[in-house]
């Protein structure tokens, strides 16, 4: 008999992201978990297939980011969830994996793994950097780590096991295209314990042609912010440190912001442009070989 699903995987998909969609699907066969899985077609041009034993969210018209995965929340009945882009998969075992640190960490609402980052274009594995490795201490204590991710988001809930009840009670995530995760990163820390585990367990692609790979412009990131501060101040749970940190976060949102939209650092760029520097010499140091042979 095949145990009950305890975890749903939701991917929010559209347009080119639909080709990726089948590989991130079947990296779910390999969890050692019993999974769900709820696909949102975000009012996509390219048609969306029905994949077998995956519920199907078709919307009329096309949301932000942060509202499609709303959307999916909406149709979850297991008692934890994981947001799952298209262009990614899961590492074998990871979802096993991180239900068993969750039940080992009273109090826990999200256990988030580490990322395996690879160059959509050329299969390179390149370093991330996130979440940084002082989080990974600082999580240890609840307030001083809330206070953190609100001041810079602190770690991905997307990819995370989450508490589904948790999120909902955080009000999901940010209705916006970028750093939409960054509310209920903020808003889950305020509500429970967050374990973030050092081996990976999300196979992260990169790429200039993502929406999160092309970035966001200046514009677009302040309003967000302020928004983020909004929604803080509304939460009971996080009124008083976003009140009471209100020109802090105000201050370290705008700078991170001003260094996140300049023209070499806009989305992945850096990291795009110093894989393709390491790339080119390699190839460099291979010619010089060939021809000094």
């Amino acid at each position: 008999m095949t145990p009950a699903a305890a975890i749903t995987v939701v991917i929010p998909v559209w347009d080119g992201y639909v080709r990726w969609l089948a590989r991130a699907a079947a990296s779910l066969d390999r969890q050692g978990a019993a999974v769900r899985l709820v696909v949102v077609d975000n009012a996509s041009a390219v048609p969306v297939p029905a994949l077998p034993r995956a519920t199907t969210v078709r919307l009329r018209r096309r949301v932000s980011a942060g509202a499609a995965r709303n959307a999916g929340l909406a149709a979850v009945t297991t008692p934890l969830v994981c947001f799952l882009d298209a262009d990614d998969d899961l590492l074998p075992g990871a979802l096993a994996r991180l239900r068993a640190r969750m039940g080992g960490a009273p109090s826990c609402v999200v256990a988030v793994p580490a990322f395996e980052t690879v160059l959509e274009d050329t299969g390179e594995v390149v370093e991330l950097g996130w979440p940084r490795p002082a989080a990974y201490r600082l999580c240890r204590h609840r307030r001083l780590f809330a206070l953190a991710a609100a001041l810079r988001n602190a770690y991905p809930a997307t990819g995370a096991l989450i508490d589904a009840a948790a999120l909902r009670a955080a009000g999901g995530f940010a209705d916006a295209d970028h750093e939409e995760d960054w509310l209920p990163a903020v808003a889950l820390a305020a509500r429970g314990r967050i374990v973030l585990d050092a081996a990976p367990g999300r196979r992260y692609r990169i790429s200039d042609r993502s929406l999160y790979g092309a970035g966001a412009d200046l514009a677009t990131m302040r309003a967000d912010r302020r928004e983020l501060r909004r929604a803080l101040r509304r939460d009971p749970r996080t009124r008083a440190m976003a009140l009471g940190f209100g020109w802090a976060l105000a201050a370290a949102h705008f700078a991170s912001a001003r260094v996140k939209a300049a023209p070499g650092r806009r989305g992945h760029a850096r990291l795009l442009s110093a894989a393709g520097a390491a790339g080119h010499a390699r190839e460099g140091a291979r010619q010089d070989g060939q021809v000094a042979a």
